[in-house]
């Protein structure tokens, strides 16, 4: 009896070491399958967040550089940068500059009152350009009586001015992140004269990216371009 005993217990300490090795190398096989299912998702959730932020950039963007297209061949706004062109671009404080934002708010004026009627009392947003960087008027800006230099960061306005050719991307400027549809203005005789660019903040962008109550997003800007 006691023999059989001995080797029961030999036949048993084996299987139960057997078992017990097998029991950890298939915990660590599936903790290593599950950590990669889990990675797996998650880098497709990203995927499918950044393309879906993309996609919502890009709608916008588009919709921006048609806004901006509206106004950047109309009779007024043409006449404003004529105006503007007899003086010195080169100076904030030159008084033909001065006359074409009053002549570019005179046109505007009823635009705008229909605009904020169905924009909660938002002003519409557009920012006129004289080359090769220069402000000429923001619209949203009743108080701009000079026309500031943004050669030292909006590079938008220095390409545009250089290659004439529709932009729409993101881009810093003086409200921090902004998207932005730019369209050359072209005067009659083909000149180039300045662009007209519609913008955007971010917050649409991220409105409309979050899909569920316990999604956040967050735009982060580097502390360098704080300055700007």
């Amino acid at each position: 009896m006691r023999r059989f005993q001995k080797i029961g217990m030999r036949v048993l300490l084996p299987a139960v070491s057997v078992t017990i090795i097998f029991s950890i190398v298939l915990f660590f096989i599936g903790s290593t399958v599950v950590n990669h299912l889990v990675e797996q998702n998650f880098d497709r959730m990203v995927q499918a967040k950044t393309a879906g932020i993309a996609n919502n950039e890009k709608r916008i963007g588009e919709g921006l550089l048609t806004q901006a297209s509206l106004f950047s061949r109309e009779a007024a706004v043409l006449g404003a940068y004529e105006t503007a062109h007899q003086g010195n671009l080169t100076l904030a404080d030159d008084p033909q500059m001065e006359l074409a934002r009053k002549e570019l708010y005179s046109y505007f004026a009823t635009i705008q009152k229909g605009y904020r009627q169905i924009h909660d009392n938002k002003s519409l947003r557009l920012h006129f350009h004289v080359p090769p960087a220069r402000s000429l008027l923001r619209l949203w800006d009743k108080d701009q009586h000079k026309s500031d230099d943004l050669s030292s960061f909006r590079y938008s306005v220095e390409s545009i001015s250089r290659d004439h050719q529709p932009i729409v991307g993101i881009e810093i400027g003086r409200g921090g992140f902004e998207i932005r549809g730019i369209v050359p203005v072209i005067g009659e005789s083909g000149r180039y004269l300045g662009s007209v660019e519609a913008l955007s903040s971010f917050d649409p962008v991220v409105k409309d990216s979050i899909s569920n109550e316990k999604e956040y997003i967050a735009v982060y800007m580097t502390a360098a371009n704080k300055s700007v």
